[in-house]
């Protein structure tokens, strides 16, 4: 008995081959309608026509007659070896070239939400984005801003709208903006993809706010404006509220706030707000040993910008102090300068010596006076003149 074998082909080859094609073909994998003409062309093992006994005239019957057989043949084999077919409603010879077929992009949008991983993340910001626009289109936007919404890299984002277009088709990417603030584009792939994450999106924000509802006296304080730019929402406050409490919550919120800014490591988490959210829940701290809280730090680059002003105005006053002191000098009579030392304070020597001695002990003893009775008055009157300047700029 030569037993019917149905062979594996490729749906796309050309046009001289599709009759040989229509026979090597399970009939189980066509439509109702493609089932008969299947069946009219399969062959046996020596490449004979099976064919039907009475071809239709006219429309072809329900269930061809076929030769009677002394022995059942086998089952055909299946079109995907090891493989069951689920072909989507619809289906036909060109399902696998990428038709629309809803079910499974249902499906991947299942997986994806499932898994809640940066595909699921940013799909749902670009459906936040389609409320914002209207129609399927996101609108222009910069990868930075939705990595730093997604909480995840640059590179994840570029990674993930390749695998959400490319492999998935479920968004299809739109001309962007180029140059140094160049902004991307994308928009969903048709209505049931999009409205099905913006239900999920709905769905998700309704939980949240009545989860909301029960969260006990003094959380509502909890301040998370340093975490915001990493995601950290009030959803995440609750689930610390039995296993934390506010004091240590809002300290590890400050301290890892001031970790990501000043800590190489913190710096290089992927997903620093689960790391965080890891030790929380653990009902234990994040501590940074040279914390400093930002009322600390804004006395700090206060006190240098004084330190550096005070700095910069004695600098000032000292090189007025002496230009005003050579000016004093210089004006000042060799008489009134030698009188700064009297005749009777020079040693007994020779006339050269006596005089060039007194003269330079009387130029010492000027410059004391000067600083101590005469620069006083004048830098004071001097501070009086800058800060009425000050006043007036």
């Amino acid at each position: 008995m030569k037993k019917k074998t149905y062979k594996k082909f490729n749906f796309w080859e050309g046009s001289t081959h599709t009759e040989e094609s229509f026979k090597r073909v399970d009939s189980s994998i066509f439509g109702e309608e493609m089932a008969p003409v299947a069946r009219e062309h399969s062959v046996d093992d020596n490449g004979k026509e099976a064919g039907l006994k009475n071809k239709p005239t006219s429309e072809p019957t329900s269930e061809p007659t076929s030769e009677p057989t002394s022995e059942p043949t086998s089952e055909p084999t299946s079109f995907n070896s090891g493989r069951s077919l689920s072909p989507c409603s619809g289906d036909d010879l060109r399902v696998n070239r990428g038709a629309d077929c809803p079910e499974r992009d249902m499906q991947k949008l299942i997986d994806l939400m499932e898994s809640n991983g940066s595909q699921w993340k940013i799909l749902s910001l670009f459906a936040e984005m389609t409320l914002k626009q209207g129609g399927l289109s996101t609108g222009y936007f910069r990868v930075a801003d939705v990595a730093k919404k997604a909480g995840c890299e640059e590179k994840s984002v570029h990674t993930a709208t390749y695998r959400l277009s490319k492999e998935k088709s479920l968004i299809v990417r739109e001309k962007g903006k180029e140059g140094a603030q160049g902004k991307s584009r994308f928009r969903f792939k048709n209505e049931s993809t999009k409205n099905f994450v913006v239900k999920q999106l709905l769905k998700e924000n309704k939980e949240t706010s009545n989860n909301q509802a029960p969260k006990k006296a003094g959380w509502e304080n909890v301040d998370l404006s340093p975490l915001h730019d990493i995601g950290m929402t009030e959803g995440h406050l609750l689930q610390l509220q039995s296993k934390s409490t506010i004091e240590t919550v809002q300290s590890s919120i400050n301290h890892f706030a001031f970790s990501l800014k000043n800590n190489e490591k913190t710096k290089s988490y992927k997903e620093p707000l689960n790391v965080l959210m890891g030790v929380l829940r653990k009902g234990q701290a994040w501590i940074e040993v040279n914390y400093k809280s930002d009322q600390e730090l804004a006395m700090e680059k206060l006190l240098l910008v004084k330190k550096n002003e005070q700095q910069r105005m004695s600098s000032l006053f000292d090189e007025m102090y002496s230009i005003d002191q050579k000016d004093w000098l210089a004006q000042l009579p060799e008489e009134e300068l030698l009188s700064f030392c009297p005749e009777s304070e020079v040693p007994d020597t020779t006339p050269k010596i006596r005089k060039t001695y007194r003269r330079k002990k009387a130029l010492e003893i000027a410059k004391d006076y000067f600083e101590a009775e005469i620069w006083p008055a004048k830098k004071a009157e001097l501070q009086k003149q800058f800060e009425g300047e000050a006043e007036h700029a």
